[in-house]
């Protein structure tokens, strides 16, 4: 597969698909080629750190259009995703248009076949071969960001044409039924579907009299597009421009993977760093205040100014950095990519995005559309037998990190030593300023005075122990370490009759869906982890 930019792509890569008419009228096709154009430049303008990727049928009309426009944009590929073999696809392009076909075809960056999750559908079956077109046109729906729609705007008359595929798409619009399609997973994900109105070759006037683009909305009502607004998207640039990471190689999941974690670990480093500052700074405070209740030092004022303003401002950055949120959600795109490549080396037909349904809320979509875009460029590529031993490895070094070696703690241990450790703290200091305040009780009783030395001591060692105390519990509160450590102890298990029931295997089809099962547990976790310390954050990722 060729690159684009001389070999490098962008980490994670936003995804267009296109449905559209065969029959274009000839004066309405430079119209349409336009629009595209106008969309596809504005993407590339608006997303400056991010590579594109369209998904087409390649079909007369629409699909071949914007397969030619994407070919000459900057940061774009093209796999082109056939609804059956080509030589059964091929005999729907009579003369002149299977040639079109594959001269486009030889220019696409890859090629993948969809009828091979519905292997019992048969081409040569007339009612079948319709079935395959639908399959095909909701795939691509499913599997893109944005899809791009030629349509005529009436609704649909046959089962897998450009008006079922947009009804399908959008959630208020019912789409033909049929026996053979199944609904697509991730509904709550990105639905946004840009129509640029087109007439069909039959048609003696236009069946819309809106020229220009239109963004057709869930309730399926449309409103003209005036440019790039969904977050999802800017989730992906902002991604790739923090991440700092391009590919240059052709494993776009392996890729994706290494920029995820990279980014993860240097989000949590700036996490912690400001939760460690906003503890001190807020017990700096306390003792100040303290201080000032028992010298009556009003110079002392300027410092307890300066530490509330600055734990006020750190509490502030902490909030609206949402560091916690991000370094979580970067990593948990760095799970989901080592499953998924561990279920690319291992054969499975499908993505691990499509069972990931309500793990990650709603601000997961721009993480599904990535994973989803690095799935389908890997896959273009020849498959190659089953690598059963990459997911035997994948297990041995889950449990590993864990459960520890023979030379090092693993994570479940280092979790509960963290939390004990700020637990046991935590409650020495609030005890011991218990006994300060007992303390300072008893002296009042005996008639000692407040300024003599021995007052304010007890008085220091009280600021310090509550104000420890609290600082070291809302701490633990923040880095979740006990909670890590449940849901990991919870997660090993899961993973251990994993390895035993692989190492038991007889069949490759055995050994597949003890990974698959194997993969979603390790996902299901980080999910849950990344949705219970989302709630409060109702802004995007970025």
């Amino acid at each position: 597969m060729e690159l684009v930019d001389g070999g490098i792509r962008s980490a994670a890569v936003l995804t267009f698909g296109v449905t559209g008419h065969r029959d274009i009228p000839p004066d309405d096709r430079d119209s349409l080629r336009r629009h595209f154009s106008q969309i596809f430049r504005e993407y590339v303008e608006a997303m400056p750190s991010t590579s594109f990727l369209l998904i087409t049928a390649l079909a007369d009309g629409a699909d071949q259009i914007a397969a030619d426009v994407a070919l000459t944009m900057p940061r774009f590929e093209v796999v082109a995703a056939l609804p059956m073999p080509l030589d059964d696809y091929l005999a729907d392009f009579p003369g002149e248009n299977s040639r079109s076909l594959l001269e486009l075809l030889g220019r696409c960056d890859g090629r993948l076949d969809t009828s091979r999750f519905h292997e019992h559908l048969r081409p040569e079956v007339p009612s079948e071969r319709i079935a395959l077109y639908q399959v095909c046109g909701r795939w691509i729906s499913d599997n893109c960001h944005a899809l791009l729609a030629a349509w005529n705007g009436q609704a649909p008359a046959h089962v897998g044409g450009t008006a079922d595929i947009v009804y399908y798409r959008v959630d208020a619009l019912e789409p033909l039924l049929s026996p053979h399609a199944s609904a697509g997973l991730n509904r709550n994900d990105s639905r946004l579907v840009l129509w640029c109105p087109t007439r069909r070759g039959q048609a003696l006037h236009s069946t819309s009299d809106q020229a220009d683009i239109q963004i057709v909305r869930k309730g399926g009502e449309s409103e003209a597009w005036l440019g790039i607004s969904d977050e999802s998207a800017r989730s992906v640039d902002d991604f790739n421009r923090l991440s700092q990471l391009t590919l240059r190689s052709a494993e776009a999941s392996q890729e994706l993977y290494e920029a995820a974690d990279l980014l993860a670990s240097r989000l949590q480093k700036q996490y912690r760093r400001l939760v460690k500052a906003v503890t001190v700074s807020g017990m700096a405070t306390l003792l100040c205040i303290d201080a000032m209740q028992t010298t009556n030092d009003l110079r002392l004022a300027v410092a307890l100014g300066g530490f509330a303003v600055l734990t006020a401002g750190l509490m502030l950055l902490l909030y609206r950095a949402r560091l916690k949120t991000r370094f979580q959600q970067a990593r948990y795109l760095a799970e989901c990519c080592r499953v998924q490549l561990v279920w690319l080396a291992c054969g499975l037909p499908r993505s691990p995005v499509y069972f990931l349904i309500d793990g990650v809320g709603s601000s997961g979509a721009w993480i599904r559309a990535s994973l989803r875009a690095a799935w389908i460029l890997d896959s273009t590529r020849a498959r190659e037998i089953p690598n059963l031993s990459k997911a035997e490895i994948w297990l041995k070094e889950q449990l590993a990190y864990f459960l520890g070696t023979k030379t090092q703690d693993g994570a479940i241990s280092r979790m509960q030593r963290r939390h004990l450790v700020i637990q046991r703290g935590a409650w020495f200091l609030i005890v011991l300023a218990i006994l300060a305040v007992g303390a300072e009780i008893a002296m009042m009783i005996v008639g000692t005075a407040p300024d003599t030395p021995s007052r304010q001591v007890v008085g220091l060692i009280w600021a310090l122990g509550i104000g420890g105390g609290v600082g070291l519990f809302t701490y633990g509160e923040l880095m979740g370490y006990g909670e890590l450590s449940r849901r990991y102890a919870l997660l090993v298990p899961s993973l251990q009759e994993a390895a035993a029931a692989l190492a038991k295997s007889t069949s490759v089809e055995e050994s597949t869906a003890v990974i698959q099962d194997a993969g979603l547990a390790a996902l299901q976790e980080s999910g849950d982890w990344l949705a219970l310390h989302s709630q409060q954050h109702v802004r995007p990722l970025w």
